[in-house]
């Protein structure tokens, strides 16, 4: 597994991205996705410690957003939202430090393209990966912790939008 993944940007930009890629889906016909609410909303939004995907049409995904965060569950930026379009084999993470990434096995014509999306919107690192990043994915790869490690995949390669994808 791979992952293309962001500098952190602001909650404004997370919000835009969110919509721009529900309506890059829709785009290309399709009508929904799956939808984890990760660390640390999961745990009100979901009714047990079972959080699993959901599947939302894509027109009711912000909806579902706007509705955790005016229960006060979680909120996009700060917390983990995950989005997957199957049959892709590749996964949306708005992330809890308010960067985004993409998990995937394969370069794909999706992939480049919101890689192409994000570094042409700034959202980069200035002077490429960060001493921070290795050592967030050392410590995130060998924890015990089980809510870390279920968002973590091994083995898994960081890939900073100033790497190739390919």
């Amino acid at each position: 597994m791979r992952e293309v993944l962001t500098y952190p940007i602001g909650a404004a930009e997370i919000r835009e991205e969110l919509l721009f890629v529900l309506e890059y889906f829709s785009a290309r016909g399709h009508a929904s996705c799956e939808v984890l609410f990760g660390w640390a909303w999961g745990n009100d939004y979901y009714p047990t410690d079972e959080w699993a995907y959901r599947t939302f049409d894509l027109g009711s995904v912000l909806r579902e957003v706007e509705r955790a965060e005016q229960a006060g569950w979680g909120k996009l930026a700060q917390d983990d939202l995950y989005l997957k379009f199957p049959p892709l084999e590749l996964e949306f993470r708005l992330c809890n430090d308010s960067d985004l990434h993409i998990s995937f096995d394969q370069a794909s014509d999706v992939v480049e393209s919101f890689y192409a999306r994000w570094k042409a919107r700034g959202f980069s690192p200035p002077n490429g990966p960060s001493v921070r990043m290795a050592r967030l994915v050392s410590a995130f790869a060998s924890t015990e912790n089980h809510a870390l490690a279920a968002t973590c995949r091994s083995p898994l390669r960081y890939v900073s939008l100033e790497d190739e994808i390919s």
